[in-house]
């Protein structure tokens, strides 16, 4: 039967009344999306209540981030009352347990991520290899390395500054170099930031004479040493015992 046809039958005491849809409401709806779409709609962003309320929830987590970083139990509550995570904030989430070097709590939230079928980026990579790299488990780290290769997705000079820094501080520096050659090779340029972990790494190891080298050829780049990298080189002439050429570093500190 068709719906014009139950227009006045009465149906358990009451008379039905059929009214014909010419489907404006629908046409209404969509041209203002689309007119959202195009940045012209008069009501602003187009969003449900739904949206509206998971929206607020994102910008209570990034503001007990930025407020209460120390307070991980009001950080780990802020971040549940979100509904639907997206990825910026699984990212923010594994890059804060990252800090702590807590890479058990990093590693469980990614893999949340990836269940709700949300693919990492580069950066949501980065940041879970970096807390193998602070809870000093580089075997995981580079294991994190491949499986980022295997997917296709790039490494950047931050993916590369965390393993050769985390290498360097593991006292490997046979190992941070080699992850540093294979950052000079593929990437277009490099930062002090890792300049400063393969040098940290040669001079931990007490290999002056290639940390030396590595100044020389950051600053024939351009590439400002920031006083950390002094500092460093400091430390690692008076491990070997060279008073001279550490006096020289404090003076160049001094200008």
């Amino acid at each position: 039967m068709r719906a014009v046809e139950f227009d006045g039958v009465e149906f358990h005491g009451r008379v039905l009344t059929v009214k014909l849809d010419d489907g404006k409401r629908t046409r209404e709806k969509a041209q203002e999306r689309a007119r959202w779409l195009e940045g012209k709609g008069e009501k602003g962003e187009y969003r449900s209540t739904w949206h509206e309320e998971r929206d607020g929830s994102r910008k209570d987590f990034q503001k007990v981030l930025e407020t209460q970083p120390e307070n991980w139990q009001a950080v780990v509550s802020a971040f549940e009352r979100i509904k639907k995570p997206a990825r910026k904030e699984y990212g923010l989430m594994v890059k804060y347990y990252a800090r702590r070097g807590d890479m058990h709590h990093a590693r469980q939230t990614f893999e949340s991520m990836r269940a709700r079928g949300i693919e990492p980026s580069s950066h949501v990579y980065s940041s879970l290899i970096h807390a193998y790299a602070v809870g000093r488990d580089m075997e995981e780290a580079l294991h994190c390395v491949k499986k980022m290769k295997e997917e296709g997705i790039e490494m950047t000079i931050v993916t590369y500054s965390i393993i050769v820094g985390g290498f360097a501080k593991m006292g490997n520096a046979n190992a941070a170099d080699q992850w540093f050659k294979e950052a000079k090779e593929r990437l277009p340029s490099l930062n002090a930031v890792i300049y400063g972990s393969i040098i940290y790494a040669h001079c931990q190891a007490c290999n002056m004479d290639r940390a030396e080298a590595l100044v020389r050829e950051m600053e024939e780049q351009g590439i400002d040493a920031p006083i950390d990298i002094y500092h460093t080189m400091m430390d690692g002439y008076t491990m070997i015992g060279n008073e001279d050429k550490c006096l020289i570093v404090f003076d160049r500190l001094k200008v």
